[in-house]
């Protein structure tokens, strides 16, 4: 998927880390407890079925192949863009549609098309 912001020659705001992944969220809390460290990447054709159950536990009933087809639509838009959450081992635990829109009397702005998490 080409970067959203090249679209609208803005100003890039992808950059990777050492493994070549986007950047890692990582934390430690106080006490020493380590928080789940997660990395984020552009959704992909295998993410479908995670997608769905992270969907299905909001309540959007769909299946993995309306997944599979939106990802593919979604993927030839440069308006558009699905960003997963992932763990170290690439499973899934969270995702976020993001969107350029138009409207007549304002300029584009970014809107949140969707979401889904598991919650830890």
């Amino acid at each position: 998927m080409s970067d959203l912001t090249e679209s609208w020659g803005l100003p890039s705001t992808r950059w990777r880390n050492n493994r070549g992944r986007e950047p890692n969220v990582s934390n430690t809390l106080g006490g020493g407890a380590r928080v789940t460290t997660v990395f984020m990447r552009d959704a992909k054709g295998d993410d479908a079925s995670a997608i769905t159950v992270l969907s299905g536990q909001l309540g959007y009933a769909t299946s993995t192949g309306e997944v599979e087809a939106n990802l593919r639509a979604i993927a030839d838009s440069p308006r558009h863009r699905v960003i997963v959450a992932c763990r170290d081992d690439d499973s899934v635990v969270g995702w976020i549609h993001v969107l350029i829109s138009l409207r007549v009397a304002s300029r584009p702005f970014g809107e949140l098309g969707g979401f889904g998490h598991t919650g830890r």
